[in-house]
């Protein structure tokens, strides 16, 4: 069969595979092969406009953690010795500045082992079930970043059974293997309790309503769905909707954190002026006094 030679090559995701298989069965394999083949460019679209977004951002910090490092180990210890030199007495702003500095260069080596061995901890601690967990549920509560990725995994997740479910497999096993193609441990936690609620004789909906996971438009478009005989449209509607609120919301991140990033590297850089011309400034006011 044509899905066994998929499944064969090990290459393959194990929903594409069992959506061909359902498509050989009911003699839907064209449609089912058009379905899967638009869920491939939707997610691939998916992951490069986050991989894009992020991109950014990562270079703001990176030139803020390289603004900071040359202040603390070339400009303020150049500052501190020419003021050292010169005699000068220096603000109480300007001495606590270079106060932290100067700390946090003589500390410098020992911050970058702690980070370094924080970053292999955490790598190692992420392999264990329960590292994963912790893991993907600190990433759903990161302010703003947390709810659009949440959003992002309803739309991934509601095309994912829409296609398992239009291509003829039954409620049961497409939940099992939705659940088994999903990265994320909170969701496939709740998709296997869902599951568990549906073996149980509840509608999908009202499975779906015992997890907070899931949202009420979801559940509500599900039992519309459900009592309409149109299950499958009404999971591609909430996963367009679902999409378009999440692309919505990634541009409006990407708008708000250039401009944050931004004003707090210029608060790094006024800090730094501020001080180590404070004491210029109080010594010409001195002698115009």
């Amino acid at each position: 069969l044509f899905s066994e030679a998929f499944e064969a090559t090990g290459d393959v995701p194990l929903m594409f595979t069992a959506a061909l298989r359902a498509g050989e069965r009911s003699g839907n394999l064209d449609k089912t092969l058009s379905d899967s083949l638009s869920y491939q460019k939707v997610s691939r679209t998916l992951k490069h406009e986050l991989l894009s977004a992020m991109i950014y951002p990562i270079i703001l910090i990176v030139a803020l953690v390289i603004l900071v490092f040359v202040a603390i180990v070339w400009v303020v210890p150049n500052f501190a010795r020419l003021y050292g030199e010169l005699n000068i007495e220096m603000p109480v702003f300007t001495q606590i500045v270079i106060g932290v500095a100067l700390r946090l260069k003589a500390t410098a080596q020992w911050i970058l082992l702690g980070l370094v061995a924080a970053v292999f901890g955490v790598l190692a601690w992420r392999r264990t079930p329960s590292g994963q967990m912790a893991l993907d549920r600190l990433k759903y509560r990161l302010p703003m970043v947390g709810e659009i990725l949440h959003i992002f995994s309803i739309a991934q997740y509601s095309r994912t059974l829409a296609i398992l479910l239009g291509g003829g497999i039954p409620i049961i096993p497409a939940l099992e293997t939705s659940r088994k193609s999903i990265d994320s441990p909170i969701l496939s936690s709740a998709v296997s309790n869902v599951q568990s609620e549906v073996q149980k004789g509840r509608s999908l909906a009202d499975s779906l309503r015992t997890s907070p996971f899931f949202p009420v438009f979801v559940t509500n478009m599900v039992e519309v769905g459900e009592a309409t005989g149109a299950l499958v449209p009404m999971l591609n509607g909430a996963a367009d909707f679902y999409q378009e609120e999440g692309d919505t919301r990634l541009s409006r991140f990407i708008t708000l954190i250039g401009p944050l990033m931004l004003i707090l590297m210029a608060i790094v850089v006024l800090v730094i002026l501020v001080a180590f011309y404070l004491p210029l400034f109080t010594i010409m006011m001195s002698r115009v006094g």
